[in-house]
Order: C-alpha cells, then structure tokens, then sequence
C-alpha cells in the first residue's frame, strides 16, 4: 500500500511538470510568427554630390537586414538562419517569429575605413511589430551617405614653387588606414567619418624638402572635404576649404618647411589680395613689353624692365622659351629653362649678379622695386629668332603677374 502510494505521488508530481512545460510552451512567442512584406522602396538622397555624378544609384545590390529591436542582433528568418537579404533579389514575403524589429539599407556589407570613389550610403526603417497571423507593410526606406568624399587639389602657384609634391590622406586612430593623393589625383576619396590627418609631402627646386600636417576635427558624415593646397613665403600657407551641405569652413594654417609644431596664427587675414593691376607692375624702360623687340644678331641690344610690388617681391621667376637657348644649351651654361629669381642657389645667384649677366643687382625678396637688365643676355642669343622670357612677380600678399618679353633677332 506504501508502496502504491509513492507511486501514484510521483505520477502525479511529473504529470503537474509536464503541464506547466506545455503551457510555457504554448506562451512562447518565438513559436508564433506573422509575415513582413518586403516591397517597401529605397531611395538614395544625394544631398552633397557633385552634378556631374547624380545620376540614380543602383540599389539592386544593396543589403537588406531585419534587426531585433529588443537586441540589437540579426533577426531570423523562420525559414533560414538569417533575415539578411540582396535588395534585388529577396522575397516579397519573409517569415519572422511575432515581436519588434527594423531594417537597415545599406550599399556595402559594412563601411570601409578608406577607399577610391566608394561611397557608403546607409537608411534605417522605423521600429515595427510582427503579430501572429499578420502581414506587415513597411514604408519605403531613405539612405543617405555616411562616409565622408575627400578631394584633393593644388594651385598653379605651389606647381611652380615644387617639383614634386602628394598628400596622404590617413584616419587619426588608424594611419593604416590612408590614400596617397599624387599630383595629378583626381579621384575622390572616402573614409569613415572620423579624425583626419593630412600631410603634404613636397620638394622643391632646390632640393629643399618640405612637409606640412593637417589636422581635421569637425568631420561629419555626408561632408565632402575639397583641400586645396597653395604656397607664399618660405612656407607653406595650405588653404583648406572643407565644404559641407550645411556650411562651409575656411581655414588657413602657416606651417614652416622643417618639422617645428604646425600652430595657427593669432589673426586670419579676411582680407583678399589686392588685384595685382593695382599692386604689381612689369614695364619696359623705354618700350612696351607686350610688343616684340627686334636687332641684329651680334648686337648687344639694352634691354631694361622696371618691376614694381606695393606689397614687396617674393619670388620673380624667368622661364626661357627659344630655339636656340635650349633646355640643353641653357644647362651647358648651368642655367635652367625656369629659374627663380627670389630664391637662387649662390652659383646662380653669381652668374645672374652684377658680374655675371646682370639680371639683378643684389637680393629680389623684400624690395619693392628692381631693375631687371637682360641686356647682357641679348649678347648670348648667336642664331636668328625668337626668343622670349616670361617673367612672374609674386608678392607678400600672394598677387601675382606675369608677362612676356619678346626679343626678335635676325641675319
């Protein structure tokens, strides 16, 4: 009898179990599943992009993902391990076990920290349920970028003033992470909508080698940051102009050609340069410079300009276009075809002196006005023809003028 009843105690003690299991079973929502309709649209707004590339993005390869509003993690699809799909290429009706959740849009499996000309474009749905039995319409889904476009540029200006020259681009936590822009680059850039360092790496002429850093805080996603680069002085005055679909921010930096700390000045000058007609002058003594000059082969012809620069010379530089004084010609002479006047090695600066072929008389970088005398360089031009020179004035205030000086001599 004891026996009998242990017995039936324990039946009925596994029994109650095994009910309360079963209940628990039939409350569990995962059990239960409801369909999403997966036609909803997905547009790409093309807030920041350049006219020339807004033709429609294609977002037939755009991934499609179903999050857990509760987790975080990818949904399950009820029929598969995952609710992730090709936006081309996916159902029009998926499964999903009842409960909240979103979608992400996305034209990459995920945003790549550095690349050429991809851009990331990104949307989000808002959050939705799925309810037991219930088909859930979605509204379409807006995606917009969310890297940031990098463009890189240089002015004819520091063209002249470097033989060669490129920018490397690099995120600030992981300069792993970077693109070399050469001199020619064209191409846009992107990256992950972090910290950017820019570093200009430059020589010039002289063999003189200059590096300049940049450091960009304020970056934002969708922002397209166009760089420009440009020189005055002995330095390198890097113009960086980050232009956003919100604002646009200018910033100027002097930075030394050696390694010293990059420090912003006290004061930016707002001012532009005055118009170089109204500071800067290149005018023949006695003749007009835009007319040619013309005399015999053999004769040493005078040949003076007077230069002017309200604002004090910089740089002068000469570039020499004739069919006799070649490139070659000139080297055998030890002189380039384009020389800086401004800045001279002391071998040029001998032969261009007083004693030498009279060009300048001292130092060019400070004055405000010089005497340029070609006239004992008309002496060297021994075969009938064209020869001209084309002079450059920079100033202090980075105005610039250029003209030509044309010599004709003949038989």
């Amino acid at each position: 009898m004891k026996r009998f009843t242990r017995v039936f105690i324990f039946l009925t003690a596994l029994f109650s179990v095994l009910s309360c299991k079963k209940e628990d079973i039939g409350l569990d929502s995962r059990t239960e599943s409801g369909s999403l309709r997966l036609n909803m649209g997905i547009h790409v707004l093309l807030t920041n992009t350049p006219p020339a590339s807004r033709a429609a993005v294609d977002t037939k390869d755009f991934i499609v993902t179903v999050y857990d509003n509760k987790t975080g993690a990818v949904a399950q699809d009820v029929n598969k391990a995952d609710a992730v799909y090709t936006y081309g290429n996916m159902p029009e009706i998926v499964a999903l076990h009842t409960g909240e959740y979103y979608i992400v849009a996305s034209s990459l499996k995920e945003m790549p920290a550095a690349a050429w000309e991809t851009p990331y474009y990104q949307g989000t749905s808002e959050v939705f349920t799925i309810k037991k039995s219930s088909v859930t319409q979605l509204s379409d889904i807006n995606c917009t970028q969310k890297n940031v476009r990098v463009t890189v540029s240089y002015t004819e200006k520091l063209q002249k003033e470097l033989t060669s020259y490129h920018v490397v681009i690099a995120l600030s936590n992981n300069e792993n992470a970077h693109l070399d822009f050469d001199k020619s680059a064209t191409s846009a850039g992107y990256f992950k909508p972090e910290k950017l360092i820019a570093v200009l790496n430059g020589e010039r002429y002289d063999g003189e080698i200059i590096r300049a850093r940049v450091d960009f805080d304020s970056i934002k996603p969708g922002q397209h940051q166009n760089i420009e680069f440009d020189v005055t002085y002995s330095s390198i005055w890097l113009n960086i102009l980050a232009n956003t679909d919100v604002d646009v921010i200018d910033k100027d930096l002097v930075v030394p050609p050696d390694d010293d700390p990059v420090e912003e000045p006290d004061t930016i000058p707002v001012n532009p340069p005055t118009p170089p007609s109204e500071t800067l002058s290149i005018v023949g003594r006695g003749f007009n410079i835009d007319n040619a000059i013309e005399f015999a082969v053999g004769e040493t012809k005078e040949v003076v300009v007077d230069i002017n620069a309200a604002y004090q010379i910089y740089n002068l530089w000469v570039e020499i276009e004739s069919e006799f004084l070649t490139e070659e010609e000139l080297g055998g002479m030890n002189i380039p075809k384009k020389f800086n006047l401004g800045d001279l090695t002391p071998a040029l600066k001998e032969a261009f002196g007083a004693q030498g072929l009279g060009l300048i008389d001292g130092d060019v970088r400070g004055k405000t006005s010089l005497v340029f005398d070609i006239t004992k360089f008309t002496a060297l031009l021994l075969q009938a023809g064209t020869h001209k020179f084309i002079i450059t004035v920079d100033d202090y205030e980075n105005s610039s003028l250029t003209k030509t000086l044309t010599l004709i001599n003949h038989d």
